[in-house]
């Protein structure tokens, strides 16, 4: 292979290694990743930008992939997608939505709440739910006469920095503390977070195991690369 063909190969790498990297993020097997979606798309959206730094190889490659991925952000970027995000603690403020996709996630979770009440006549008595540290909860409840209102408001405004738990902390360990807190949440939560992101996540690199001891460990990573940047394009 000419010097120059290895150059452009790294361009084209250096572009396709986050759509790798994002494909096997979401193919985590036993864990949810729904909630990964919208971050990873932004991430990616970001990533496909023009920089300073990008020779004009690189520039031409996220030129021609960017104009593709912008036809298919909005499709990535589900109303499902979006409510999964709202149950990752950490960004239930839901910042890195639109305007438009935050406002009906939360509407789309707040009818599901109401759903829940409805259809399992489920009361929590306010003074069962654990009272959060913060002074400013000490009457937060009984601000909402609602009970749905209140939980959903409650979440809100939660901050998990003042519980000691984290990003470190698994989204359905997470659930799984709270569910006494957020009984309804907590329940639409394990029903978003149980959805899966891929259908078949190894289906895009079955095809090379069978070659790959053919392959060196370089060549078998350039060959995934290019086609989770295949698989997650035509997705």
């Amino acid at each position: 292979m000419l010097e120059v063909d290895v150059t452009q190969l790294r361009c084209v790498i250096s572009v396709l290694q986050p759509f790798q990297d994002a494909l096997g993020l979401l193919s985590i097997q036993n864990e949810p990743t729904l909630h990964f979606v919208v971050p990873i798309v932004r991430k990616l959206e970001t990533h496909l930008q023009p920089s300073s730094d990008d020779n004009d190889d690189i520039k031409h490659i996220k030129s021609q992939l960017l104009n593709h991925f912008m036809k298919v952000k909005d499709k990535l970027l589900s109303k499902m997608a979006c409510c999964a995000l709202f149950f990752d603690p950490s960004k239930k403020s839901l910042r890195i939505t639109d305007d438009n996709d935050r406002e009906i996630a939360r509407d789309t979770i707040f009818t599901e709440m109401r759903l829940i009440d409805s259809e399992l006549c489920l009361e929590m008595p306010l003074e069962k739910i654990k009272k959060f540290d913060l002074e400013e909860f000490s009457d937060f409840d009984h601000t909402f006469k609602d009970p749905v209102t209140a939980e959903f408001e409650r979440y809100i405004y939660f901050q998990i920095s003042q519980q000691g738990e984290g990003l470190t902390t698994s989204v359905l360990e997470w659930w799984k503390n709270n569910k006494i807190n957020f009984p309804r949440l907590a329940q639409l939560a394990h029903a978003y977070l149980a959805i899966p992101t891929i259908a078949n996540p190894s289906a895009y690199g079955e095809s090379i195991l069978e070659r790959r001891r053919f392959l060196d460990s370089e060549s078998t990573s350039d060959i995934l690369i290019l086609n989770a940047s295949a698989h997650i394009g035509g997705s």
